[in-house]
């Protein structure tokens, strides 16, 4: 794979991941991780890292996230090959209540590993590294609680 076509694969799957969220394609986005997939999102929730299967994943996710409006963006992609393809890239994620005027947004950075399952790049490992968020946590039902 050239490295022009890696990048191209990376971003179609950062792209289709992120507006599987916003549409709210729960099957689309388990399409987009390897089963099981690693995810590391304890910076807004908390927790420890975890393995999960990837109907789990996305189950996880619609449980959260399924009564908002949602928009993900990402920028400053950056694609890097060595024992396995990796990338990072910043992200802005927003969230809106559907009955009133409640938000929720973040920032910050993903790292990803991929693997290819029968020619489709996936993603085999998800860390989401915060840098903030603002406005109503409790409209996210996957942040945990605050101390």
């Amino acid at each position: 794979m050239t490295e022009t076509t890696a990048v191209s694969r990376v971003q179609a799957l950062i792209c289709r991941f992120q507006l599987a969220f916003d549409l709210h394609d729960w099957t689309g986005l388990a399409e987009c991780v390897t089963d099981p997939v690693h995810v590391d999102y304890s910076g807004l929730r908390g927790g420890e890292p975890q393995t999960m299967s990837a109907a789990e994943y996305a189950d996880a996710r619609r449980r959260a996230l399924d009564h908002l409006d949602l928009q993900h963006n990402h920028g400053n992609l950056v694609v890097r090959r060595g024992k396995g393809l990796t990338a990072m890239c910043n992200f802005q994620i927003h969230r809106f209540s559907r009955t009133d005027e409640g938000q929720f947004h973040s920032w910050g950075r993903y790292h990803f590993e991929f693997e290819d399952v029968a020619g489709h790049l996936r993603f085999s490992r998800i860390r989401q590294e915060l840098t903030a968020s603002r406005g109503d946590s409790s409209l996210h039902g996957g942040v945990a609680p605050t101390r």
